[in-house]
């Protein structure tokens, strides 16, 4: 019972993933096909269309007698822009599919983009009592101040650079937005 059950519940999934997308206010990301290709068999993988539809898309080796596999597009965008959904707009232009991320908010971690920006031995530290004084810290020989790109957070966290905040003096009011 359980297994027919997620099986169905992944037909519908599908179905509904698959239908042409109208009136769209929200956020439209490109897909990069060939990383997803890469992600999900390796470096030998590349996008190719095979067909004229926006279903056609495959991942192919490079070698003489290629293999070919499927293209799963819902993971590319999970993997490429957390949060989002995956459509087409047109069924018979094969580049019409994006992601699409619908004006979410997100959290944002300060902490993670110091350690991104400038190594693991730095942590984020609030150096005042605004929005604008959050700095990436570490203590070596000596005590040294970084600034932090908050824009960089929000492209690094959630593939997106709208960085904002609701409140200049709450420091923690800082989010990402779509």
């Amino acid at each position: 019972m359980g297994n027919k059950l997620f099986f169905l519940s992944t037909i519908s999934l599908s179905m509904i993933l698959m239908l042409p997308v109208e009136n769209v206010t929200a956020a439209r990301m490109e897909i990069d096909f060939n990383q997803q290709c890469k992600q999900q068999y390796g470096k030998k993988y590349r996008a190719e269309l095979i067909g004229n539809t926006a279903l056609d898309w495959q991942c192919r080796t490079k070698k003489k007698l290629p293999i070919y596999r499927q293209l799963d597009l819902n993971a590319a965008c999970q993997n490429q822009y957390p949060f989002s959904d995956t459509k087409y707009s047109d069924f018979n232009t094969p580049d019409s599919w994006f992601c699409e991320i619908n004006g979410a908010q997100f959290e944002l971690d300060l902490n993670q983009q110091c350690k991104k920006q400038y190594g693991g031995k730095y942590q984020v530290e609030l150096r005042g009592s605004t929005v604008l004084d959050w700095q990436c810290k570490t203590e070596q020989k000596r005590t040294i101040y970084e600034a932090i790109n908050v824009s960089d957070a929000c492209q690094n966290q959630y593939g997106v650079s709208n960085a904002r905040y609701t409140y200049f003096y709450a420091p923690d009011s800082w989010f990402c937005e779509v």
